[in-house]
């Protein structure tokens, strides 16, 4: 079974806590640098969630030139490799999700690591629209 973030934007309050957990949760800070991001779009009074989805045919591997981005073969998760990565940003391009960031100051992408298989994005949020769930 492949795990993931399933994704129900029109559950989604805007609160932020999944944003401000996940930076907490990777650099010991509360800030809006995260690996999940959430639009707030006023017009429509709804938001967006922007995050990795574990896609099975991930556009953001087959464009990444140095292997920087792989399908684990076991948990289904797509992988990021700091190492590899030349900071080219064709990832962010070719995500559908927009669910990939680039920091300037590393020159490098992020995106969500499911936090180790227990992602804290879906833990606080109250509403349900993120839970961590098996497909397959």
């Amino acid at each position: 079974m492949i795990k993931s973030i399933l994704v129900d934007s029109n559950k989604c309050t805007g609160c932020l806590s999944c944003v401000l957990s996940c930076s907490f949760a990777h650099t010991n800070k509360f800030s809006m640098q995260s690996r999940i991001n959430i639009k707030k779009i006023k017009r429509e009074g709804r938001c967006e969630i922007y995050v990795c989805r574990q896609c099975n045919d991930a556009q953001c591997i087959s464009v990444c030139p140095t292997g920087a981005l792989k399908k684990d073969s076991v948990s289904g998760e797509v992988v990021f490799d700091s190492e590899n990565c030349i900071g080219c940003k064709l990832c962010i391009s070719a995500c559908p999700y927009n669910a990939i960031t680039f920091l300037d100051e590393k020159n490098i992408i992020e995106k969500c690591d499911l936090c180790g298989g227990d992602p804290i994005c879906a833990k606080v949020c109250t509403t349900g629209a993120l839970t961590f769930i098996e497909t397959e």
